[in-house]
């Protein structure tokens, strides 16, 4: 997924990758607000009429505080 702000920082531009799911870019992008909000808003601001995404096409998101789910850090954080 590539990404890019927009000058008001109230929203950011993400190009689909392979791969790539509305539930998963939740994951990263939803912050505090449930997923499935989340996903509503998406459908929302992109005008969408279903949940599928296709690689290549630009996704405006709402922008939210990111959540990054590094399982490097998890395990780090496990060691001694």
């Amino acid at each position: 997924m590539k990404e890019a702000r927009s000058a008001s920082n109230s929203v950011i531009e993400v190009t689909v990758a392979e791969g790539d799911t509305l539930w998963g870019l939740a994951q990263d992008y939803s912050g505090k607000d449930h997923p499935k909000k989340w996903i509503a808003k998406v459908m929302e601001l992109n005008e969408m009429h279903s949940t599928t995404i296709r690689t290549g096409e630009t996704l405006i998101l709402p922008e939210n505080e990111m959540i990054i789910h590094d399982p490097m850090m998890t395990e780090l954080a496990g060691e001694e």
